[in-house]
């Protein structure tokens, strides 16, 4: 209970984040110092508009800790991105602050720590006052001061040669109006180059990896809750089995079926009551635990939570297996106990042809022959227990298989270089790129190089940053191509996985491409990225180099079975390049090691069996 319960709370934590914090729908980046927001907020659609400074601020000692951007606007905060507060408050004064989890705990900070913060020649102590969430902090873990702050050290920001001024945008209409306000804003600027990030997608990633550990979490409940399911049975079997032989009396005594049903489950149902009882209260005892993972750190209300629909549908699960088991051996049990032939074991039967030992074939009739009679019992049970166990034991070491395989190899999420390097910016080359790629490429233990340029470009009205795949030398860099191929030509286009679902595109389709020019181009396959400063690894696309100049006439140059069945889910939820996993190990130790169990617990009994004395068995009979 406890789990599936904090499964459905860290896979709709996210849903719940965005529904009472006002979330930001795009972020829009012209990285213009003097650009003019007021136009944009009276654009049709547009709810709010939180502006905020490109401007240098750091920690002083903290060297990989963040500070926010300083808000230039009064809506951050307020009228978009409005936080939930975990504990504290909101800051207010110039030497307050607040952060997300994630950023103290990753900077071994508390609430109540002061931190300094460094702008220029300036030192400015910050207390932190509250831990808070928000969506674009669950994107940018980072240490948000107060709008005190920015206003008291606005000159300083400003000076900061000219430092742009980009904006995050609530849209009336949310995502579905996200089109139509890049339309509007490319009207307004005149330009359809400029970065247009789309938040919700950002919060979608972010959904998705909690939906990842929730599907591992429900995965591994499920596993509990199948071996929970074949002891509970176990258990009511043998309690039933024991009373089989009283209430058989009493059936020939006068008792009805229904009474001797309802004899049969009042024990058991009793039991499974008080144990479900019992289970509620730990499980709603150990909420505060979950949800676990990534989505620990956007739960909106962290704390102790009852998901009642979860409490009761497992607890009368759980009854009613109880009960049904309970009522279903009794009858079996009764009808076993008439006077008719035994079943055989067919396995037996096939040992004893075969001219097995004696004692193999007596151990094969003891394990899948229920007997006879008083001492009919049930076979079954023990069977399926066998079985579920193996294949719990190999599909979880399997599904262990394919994930440290995928933590150990980057090429499963579409990395296949070992480092890249920027040789300009903004169409201005910093060094000279041809001689610098040529060296790299005439290199013994380089094994491949890719002339890279990098863009951002509107692919059916989405924002995708595109990469040129253009070799140099002999050797092309790999490229992992989840399905189709890569573009070869300049009308072609590679989408990765989570573009080309943003773009819904398919391979086949054609889409239009818009950047310093406009051209439709074919998609031809769906491929991995490299992760740069404005994609993940699942969102970009890959053109040829005419392909890119053609879009961009001036370009920035870059050096660039069960266990498997569950695995593949988390692999194209992730998403990651799936490759079958095997875990050898398991699969050669699983029948041994189950056949060892085996032995180690019929030791015992079989050491009492041997001291049964041969006549006091048969004076028993």
């Amino acid at each position: 209970m406890a789990a599936v319960a904090g499964a459905r709370r860290g896979a709709s934590a996210m849903e719940r984040l965005l529904s009472v914090t006002s979330p930001a729908t795009a972020l829009v980046q012209p990285n213009l110092p003097d650009f003019d927001w007021d136009r944009v907020r009276r654009l049709d659609g547009v709810a709010a508009v939180g502006t905020f400074r490109l401007a240098d601020v750091s920690l002083e000692g903290r060297p990989g800790a963040f500070v926010g951007y300083p808000p230039t606007s009064r809506d951050y905060m307020t009228t978009i991105e409005h936080p939930t507060v975990v504990s504290g408050r909101l800051a207010v004064a110039v030497d307050e602050a607040v952060a997300p989890t994630t950023f103290l705990r990753d900077n071994h900070l508390r609430r109540g720590d002061v931190v300094v913060a460094r702008i220029g020649d300036i030192r400015q102590p910050l207390r932190i006052v509250g831990v808070v969430r928000t969506p674009i902090l669950v994107e940018f873990s980072e240490l948000t001061p107060s709008k005190a702050f920015a206003e008291r050290y606005r000159d300083a920001f400003a000076a900061q040669d000219r430092a742009p001024v980009n904006a995050i945008v609530r849209l009336a209409g949310g995502e579905a109006a996200l089109p139509a306000f890049r339309a509007a804003f490319a009207n307004l600027t005149g330009r359809d180059d400029i970065e247009i990030v789309n938040l919700l997608v950002t919060a979608g990633r972010h959904a998705r990896a909690a939906e990842f550990e929730a599907t591992v979490l429900l995965a591994f409940a499920l596993a509990a809750a199948l071996a929970a399911a074949v002891l509970i049975a176990q258990a009511t079997v043998r309690f039933t089995a024991v009373g089989a032989a009283d209430l058989e009396r009493l059936r020939t005594l006068g008792m009805t079926p229904r009474q001797a049903t309802l004899a049969a489950a009042g024990g058991p149902a009793l039991a499974a009551v008080t144990g479900t009882l019992a289970g509620i209260a730990v499980a709603v005892a150990v909420s505060g635990l979950f949800p676990i993972g990534a989505a620990a750190d956007i739960e909106p209300f962290p704390g102790i939570r009852a998901d009642l629909p979860v409490l009761a549908v497992v607890g009368a699960a759980v009854v009613a297996l109880t009960v049904s088991v309970a009522v279903f051996a009794l009858f079996s049990m009764l009808a076993e106990r008439a006077d008719r032939p035994a079943r055989r074991s067919v396995a037996a039967v096939v040992a004893y042809w075969l001219g097995l030992p004696v004692p193999i074939i007596v151990g094969v009739r003891m394990a899948l022959e229920p007997g006879r009679g008083r001492t009919a019992i049930p076979v079954r049970p023990a069977l399926v227990g066998a079985i579920v166990g193996v294949l719990g034991i190999v599909g979880a070491l399997t599904f262990r298989a394919g994930a440290v395989e995928a933590i150990a190899n980057p090429a499963r999420f579409g990395q296949t270089f070992q480092f890249y390097g920027f040789t300009g910016a903004n169409g201005t080359d910093s060094v000279p790129a041809g001689p610098v790629l040529q060296k790299l490429a005439r290199d013994r233990d380089v094994v491949a190089v890719n002339d890279a340029r990098i863009g951002v470009a509107a692919v059916s009205g989405t924002s995708v940053t595109l990469y040129s795949h253009e070799t140099v030398g002999s050797r092309p860099l790999p490229v992992v191509v989840q399905a189709g191929r890569m573009p070869l030509a300049a009308d072609e286009i590679a989408l990765a996985p989570t573009s080309a679902r943003d773009a819904h595109a398919t391979i086949g389709a054609t889409v239009t491409v818009s950047a310093g020019s406009t051209a439709p181009l074919k998609v031809t396959g769906i491929a991995y990225v490299p992760e740069g400063p404005h994609n993940r690894y699942a969102e970009g696309a890959w053109v040829t180099g005419q392909g890119y100049r053609t879009l961009f006439p001036d370009g920035v140059p870059l050096g660039v079975a069960a266990g498997r069945t569950l695995w593949r889910v988390v692999a194209d939820q992730a998403p990651l390049f799936y490759a079958p996993p095997l875990a050898l190990t398991a699969l050669i130790l699983v029948v041994p090691g189950a056949i060892l169990t085996g032995v180690l617990l019929a030791a015992l009994p079989a050491r009492k069996a041997r001291r049964l004395h041969i006549g006091s068995a048969l004076r028993a009979e």
